[in-house]
């Protein structure tokens, strides 16, 4: 009489442990499967001087996802804080990781530069790692960038430096002005300011970061490590970063 009740103890054990078994490979299952897929993204460093400050300062991830090459050119993005009553302006950013920094009043300047038919590479004041982020507009552009927010209006660049010989003067912009409480964004929206490194003086890995200093007119000079963004690769991918993740 006590057999079969035995019997169908050990059959409902039998049943949960399989169930539980099953339960647990699905789930590491779908664990395992969006860790290959995902990995950790850099948002990004951030610097302050006085009323300024530096946020979400990256070098965009390389467009061939592996590194960039030593002469090659990078974007970097970051958004400028002005807490402070007054208006201050960027002047200068030097860097010792590219011969030449300059700011674009808009993407299709920034294309234009880097174009080889282009000759305002060649004539553009921004030659060495000293040298400050040279901007040329012949005319003050419409400066608010593209999604960035200001509560006392618009920025406004200055500076003016275009291509011997070019049809369509290249805008650079050789001053930046950020509004008293107002923020300016660059290079994050797809329009607006562009910020291009130049002539870059190594190769540059994800991961890894580069002194870049910024010079404002009332705060000063502030030097931030900025890194290079990690690229979208799934991890496991066999692409090797250098241990060596500050590059001079």
């Amino acid at each position: 009489m006590n057999a079969l009740p035995a019997t169908k103890r050990r059959l409902g054990i039998g049943l949960v442990a399989v169930c539980l078994a099953l339960l647990t490979s699905a789930c590491a299952a779908g664990k395992h499967a969006q860790t290959a897929e995902e990995i950790p993204a850099i948002d990004g460093a951030g610097a302050s001087a006085g009323a300024v400050k530096l946020q979400a300062v990256a070098i965009k991830a390389p467009a061939n996802a592996t590194s960039y090459k030593a002469g090659d050119t990078a974007e970097v993005m970051l958004v400028i804080v002005n807490t402070g009553s007054s208006t201050d302006t960027l002047v200068g950013i030097t860097t010792p990781a590219a011969s030449g920094a300059h700011l674009f009043a808009n993407p299709a300047d920034a294309a234009a530069f880097a174009s080889p038919s282009s000759s305002a590479s060649s004539s553009s004041p921004s030659g060495s790692a000293s040298s400050s982020a040279s901007a040329s507009a012949s005319t003050s552009p419409s400066a608010s960038p593209s999604g960035s927010s200001s509560a006392a209006g618009s920025s406004s660049a200055s500076g003016s430096s275009s291509a011997s010989g070019s049809s369509s003067p290249v805008k650079q912009l050789t001053s930046l002005d950020v509004p008293a409480e107002s923020s300016v964004q660059i290079g994050l929206s797809g329009q607006g300011i562009v910020f291009q490194l130049t002539g870059l003086t190594k190769a540059l890995f994800p991961g890894t970061s580069v002194p870049i200093t910024f010079t404002f007119a009332k705060a000063g000079s502030v030097t931030v490590q900025v890194p290079v963004q990690l690229t979208t690769l799934p991890s496991g991918s066999g692409e090797v970063i250098p241990s060596d993740t500050t590059a001079g």
